[in-house]
C-alpha cells in the first residue's frame, strides 16, 4: 500500500524578503514556486487599478484565469507596484503584460455593457420604494464599501466614512439597515477566524494576519456604530403631529444652532420639533457639555428668538461630557429614563442650564 505524502504548505507573500527583495530571478521562481493563484490575483489587483484606471474594471470583471494566472506577471507587478529595482526582464514582462491586459478591455466592456443592460431591464418596472431604496443604496455607498472590500484583497488598507456617505447621498435611517446586512456578513467571518469557531473562516482567511483581522474588525464595528447613530437620528428627526402651539415655524425663525457635526458626527434634528415638545436635548460642540431641557407646561417648550421658554430650570440639567462619544449614543437611542440614570451616574458636576442657546449647539432630539 502506497503511503501518501503530505502536500506541502506554500509560504506564499509572507516569505518574500531578503534578496528575494533584491535579486529578480531568484523573486520570480519564488512567484512559482510559493504562490498560488488566487495570491496573483490579489498582487495583480492593485496594479492593474494603477495601472489602468478606469478601466481596470473591465480588465478585473473577467475571470480570473485570464488576467491572474501568470506568475511572471505577478511578480512583475508587485516589483513594480512596491517600486523595487526593475531589470530590464521585468521591463519586458511589463510591456508584454500590459499590452496583453489592454487587449482584454473591450471583451470586458462588452460584458460590463451586457451587465449594466441587465440591470435595466430589471429596473424597466417601476420599483417600489423600498426597492428603489435598496437600489440607490447599492450604486452610491455599497460601490463605495464593495471597492474597500475589493482594495483589502488586494492588501490595501482603506476605511469610509459611512456618517459623510450618507449625508452626501441624502439616505435616511431606513437604507442603514441594507448596509448593515453586508457589514454583518463580512464581520461574521472575520470573527470566526479570529476565534476560530469556524473552519472554512479560518481556511478562507489563513494568508491574513492576526493584526490586519482585528484592524478589519475593528473598522467594521465603527462603521455598524456609525449605522446606529444614522439610525437614530433619522428617527429623532421625523415630523410627528402638529402640536398646539402658534406658529412654530415663527418661532425658530431666529433661534440659534448648529446644522451639523463632523468630528462628533451629529445632525440637529429639525428646530420646529422643539415647540411643543415636552424634553429638549442639546450638546454644545464648544465646551461639550450635555443640556436636557425639561417642561411640565401643557403647551410645551415654546421659542422666542433663541430662548426656550417654559423650561423647568430646576428639573433640568447641564453637565459637561469627559467622553461624549460614549454618552451621547446614549441620549441619541434610548428613552428618558435611561438617559437620565446614564447622566446621574456621570462623576462630572451638574449644574442648571442656560435657556437660550447659540451657533455651538446640536439639537440632538425633542421630545
Amino acid at each position: 500500500m502506497s503511503k501518501k505524502t503530505k502536500r506541502r504548505v506554500r509560504t506564499g507573500l509572507a516569505g518574500l524578503t531578503g534578496d528575494l527583495l533584491t535579486n529578480w530571478t531568484k523573486s520570480s521562481y519564488y512567484f512559482r514556486q510559493e504562490l498560488d493563484k488566487k495570491q496573483y490575483v490579489e498582487v495583480l489587483k492593485p496594479y492593474i487599478i494603477n495601472e489602468f484606471g478606469e478601466d481596470a474594471d473591465a480588465i478585473m470583471i473577467l475571470e480570473d484565469w485570464k488576467w491572474g494566472m501568470y506568475a511572471s506577471w505577478a511578480a512583475a507587478a508587485y516589483w513594480i507596484t512596491n517600486g523595487l529595482d526593475i531589470t530590464d526582464e521585468v521591463v519586458s514582462i511589463r510591456d508584454y503584460m500590459n499590452n496583453a491586459l489592454k487587449g482584454l478591455i473591450p471583451e470586458g466592456k462588452v460584458l460590463l455593457l451586457e451587465k449594466n443592460q441587465e440591470r435595466a431591464k430589471v429596473n424597466a418596472n417601476k420599483p417600489s420604494p423600498h426597492d428603489a431604496l435598496r437600489e440607490k443604496v447599492n450604486r452610491t455607498v455599497m460601490v463605495d464599501y464593495d471597492n474597500m472590500v475589493d482594495r483589502w484583497m488586494s492588501g490595501i488598507e482603506e476605511e469610509i466614512d459611512l456618517y459623510q456617505l450618507f449625508q452626501k447621498h441624502e439616505l435616511s435611517g431606513k437604507a442603514t439597515s441594507f448596509v448593515k446586512q453586508e457589514i454583518d456578513y463580512e464581520l461574521s467571518g472575520y470573527s470566526d477566524a479570529l476565534d476560530k469557531s469556524c473552519e472554512q473562516a479560518i481556511e478562507n482567511y489563513n494568508h491574513l494576519t492576526k493584526k490586519e483581522l482585528n484592524r478589519r474588525v475593528k473598522v467594521l464595528n465603527n462603521m455598524l456604530a456609525d449605522l446606529e447613530r444614522i439610525k437614530a437620528q433619522s428617527i429623532m428627526n421625523r415630523a410627528r403631529k402638529k402640536t398646539k402651539a402658534k406658529d412654530p415655524a415663527k418661532q425658530i425663525t431666529k433661534l440659534q444652532y448648529k446644522r451639523n457635526d463632523k468630528e462628533y458626527k451629529l445632525e440637529s434634528v429639525n428646530p420646529i420639533l422643539i415647540v411643543g415638545s415636552n424634553r429638549v436635548y442639546t450638546f454644545n460642540t464648544s465646551t461639550r457639555q450635555l443640556n436636557i431641557f425639561i417642561t411640565n407646561s401643557t403647551s410645551g417648550i415654546q421659542v422666542k428668538g433663541t430662548t426656550f421658554k417654559n423650561v423647568d430650570v430646576e428639573k433640568s440639567v447641564c453637565v459637561k461630557l469627559r467622553k461624549p462619544d460614549e454618552v451621547l449614543p446614549v441620549v441619541l437611542g434610548n428613552a428618558d429614563k435611561t438617559i437620565d440614570k446614564t447622566v446621574n451616574l456621570l462623576p462630572a458636576k451638574k449644574s442648571l442650564p442656560r435657556t437660550r442657546i447659540n451657533n455651538h449647539h446640536i439639537i440632538l432630539r425633542a421630545i
